[in-house]
């Protein structure tokens, strides 16, 4: 921002967005109308996989939502997974959320190779968030990265940006959670 000031860019005091920036609107709207299989109706389940509701479509819920999920159990509940194919939705406690690591896809490396086994690395998966520590390895289906503390509300979909320090060393998109 201080450099497109200097140059007096425009966007230099831009406010940051997180919207969809060609979707006019709001996105579930732009998502039910044009992708069917997010507005089925389907069931929401506990996490031994006990019907506990329904719901109107997967496109209304996100991993890590407390708020809006049409379900009274007594104790709060969150989103855990979600699940478009089967049009499930999953909610647990706030323990349910941890994960110990992620699956990552369409990976690239700044550098054009992995990093070294023994670098320290953090790893963001959410823009406002602080980067945790973590570790990556191989295997045969791709990169895995291993948070050293569990991290809640990871979910298939988001980037996953690994960091050395302040710098940028790679990142791909989180296919899998494991727990």
């Amino acid at each position: 921002r201080r450099h497109a000031e200097r140059l007096n860019l425009r966007t230099a005091a831009k406010p940051d967005s997180q919207d969809i920036c060609f979707v006019k609107g709001d996105y579930r709207t732009f998502l039910r109308e044009n992708f069917e299989d997010v507005a089925r109706p389907g069931h929401v389940v506990d996490t031994a996989g006990n019907v506990v509701g329904t719901h109107e479509g997967t496109v209304d819920f996100t991993v890590g939502q407390r708020k809006g999920l049409g379900v009274a159990v007594g104790a709060p509940r969150y989103v855990v997974d979600v699940r478009p194919a089967s049009a499930t939705i999953v909610i647990g406690r706030k323990a349910d959320l941890e994960v110990k690591a992620c699956r990552l896809d369409e990976v690239s490396f700044v550098a054009g190779e992995l990093p070294p086994a023994d670098a320290e690395l953090t790893v963001k998966v959410r823009y406002r968030t602080a980067p945790v520590a973590a570790t990556i390895e191989v295997d045969g289906r791709g990169v895995i990265v291993r948070f050293v503390d569990p991290l809640a509300a990871v979910a298939p979909g988001q980037a996953a940006v690994l960091y050395r320090d302040e710098e940028v060393v790679g990142g791909g998109t989180i296919v899998e959670t494991i727990r």
